[in-house]
């Protein structure tokens, strides 16, 4: 499948890493972040504020950052170009997304929003639960405007724009 950067962006995880709770110590809830896509000059870091505290976090754009612990319950997180140090300051259009209670790990998809005049990202929540990926399946994005086809190993792939689906693992080991 070939298809120019331009038009079309995806995101695929074949082998997400290890997050559950039955694979680390302790009950701790994280989140891990990806900028896909980034233009040139987009922030490399920005803080991930989650209603209590600010913490700056790095965008990578070809690997998964290194986990960051969330705090328990429904947390709405905000990405800030500086630490939060007075939350009723926080501008209503600050990128967002609102992590239910039941997600337990999660990746935050980041793309580019140049509209937003306080970060220049959107979030999207990927809720990374063990239980909903099986070994060596694939988790596809198609973020651009057009319907994307091809052939991954011997199954077929046909994703409408702005949606994303798991596929099952490609080879059989």
């Amino acid at each position: 499948m070939h298809l120019p950067a331009q038009f079309c962006l995806l995101f695929l995880l074949l082998a997400m890493p290890p997050l559950t709770a039955q694979e680390r110590s302790g009950e701790q809830r994280t989140c891990r972040i990806i900028y896909l896509n980034a233009p040139s000059g987009a922030p490399e870091k920005l803080h991930l504020f989650d209603g209590k505290v600010s913490q700056e976090v790095e965008l990578p754009r070809m690997n998964l950052s290194a986990p960051y612990t969330l705090p328990p319950g429904r947390i709405r997180l905000r990405m800030l170009p500086e630490p939060v140090t007075d939350p009723k300051q926080i501008p209503k259009q600050a990128p967002n997304v609102t992590v239910p209670a039941t997600v337990r790990d999660c990746y935050l998809l980041v793309t580019t929003d140049r509209r937003n005049t306080v970060a220049p990202v959107h979030l999207q929540l990927i809720n990374a639960r063990a239980d909903r990926f099986g070994k060596g399946q694939i988790l596809w994005f198609n973020l651009s405007p057009h319907t994307l086809k091809g052939e991954v190993g011997n199954q077929k792939l046909c994703l409408p724009p702005q949606s994303q689906t798991i596929m099952k693992s490609p080879a059989s080991k």
